[in-house]
């Protein structure tokens, strides 16, 4: 095994392990942004100032709560609905997934290119 290390998502005081190459962690992502879409659609956004700042939270929640666990998202905001904080935790969390990604897309490609690379010489060798 190797002595990879999984990178966490350090938000408000808060450590969660995100596994970009993990099928669980990607299938329980996969899950929540279908829903956030889903949600979305029915979102407040005129009206009465609590409840859009409400009805977004709740979006926000049910996103850090599916992905890392019940509770996350209580452990995140700290008990405290702010709609331009839930804005700016996601920010920070769709720019820590990007570098994930790129940092697992990088790794991918390189094993790849080692693989490939080498399967390519040793069929040129035996020719």
């Amino acid at each position: 095994m190797s002595q990879y290390k999984i990178p966490e998502w350090e938000i408000n005081g808060v450590k969660l392990p995100f596994d970009f190459d993990d099928l669980d962690t990607m299938e329980r992502y996969k899950k929540a942004l279908a829903q956030m879409n889903k949600d979305a659609k029915t979102v407040i956004v005129e009206g009465d100032r609590a409840e859009i700042i409400k009805s977004h939270y709740d979006i926000f929640s049910k996103v850090y709560d599916t992905i890392f666990g019940e509770g996350t998202s209580e452990k995140i905001f700290k008990g405290k609905a702010n709609l331009r904080q839930c804005f700016e935790t996601y920010d920070n969390f769709v720019e820590f997934v990007k570098q994930c990604r790129n940092r697992s897309d990088n790794a991918y490609n390189q094993r790849m290119q080692k693989y490939i690379g080498k399967d390519k010489r040793n069929k040129r060798k035996h020719k």
